[in-house]
């Protein structure tokens, strides 16, 4: 059996991904294949037209706040072959378990893979931590004018 390449840690070591706060998630199809939509402009407004796919991230992403009753979706995009998306972990109410941000997101994959019957998703994700109100301000304003970068987008093939 051959040695597998050690991947690269993504996260930071010592910080909990379950703490109150925001984070700006970014996940990508497998292969970055754009299979979640279409970039199209319509009078002088451009969007990604979901394809069927599309749309059951689409679902899913809208029933986050139906599992975690803490956690607040303020923005997202779904692209041709990626997901941008804000996430708000407030605190637990009556000493609730607080979630991390890795079990939103694997659940959000989950369930689209467990509809679909099979998984489009890349193994990993990229997270940002969110550090002030005017940097969250920033990032919804980039995820809203996603689609209109797409020519110029790092994840456009």
């Amino acid at each position: 059996m051959t040695d597998l390449p050690k991947r690269k840690p993504i996260r930071l070591p010592e910080f909990d991904y379950s703490s109150n706060g925001a984070y700006f998630i970014t996940f990508c199809t497998k292969d970055r294949q754009c299979i979640l939509g279409n970039i199209c402009a319509d009078n002088n407004c451009v969007y990604c037209k979901l394809s069927e796919l599309g749309y059951s991230v689409n679902d899913a992403i809208k029933r986050i706040n139906d599992h975690y009753y803490n956690v607040v979706v303020p923005s997202y995009c779904i692209m041709p072959n990626h997901v941008h998306l804000t996430l708000l972990l407030m605190p637990p109410e009556n000493d609730g378990r607080q979630v991390a941000v890795p079990t939103i997101v694997g659940h959000l994959k989950r369930a689209v893979s467990m509809q679909l019957g099979k998984s489009i998703w890349q193994a990993r994700y990229h997270d940002h931590i969110i550090r002030n109100e005017d940097e969250l301000n920033r990032i919804c304003e980039y995820i809203d004018a996603n689609p209109i970068m797409w020519e110029d987008d790092y994840y456009h093939l």
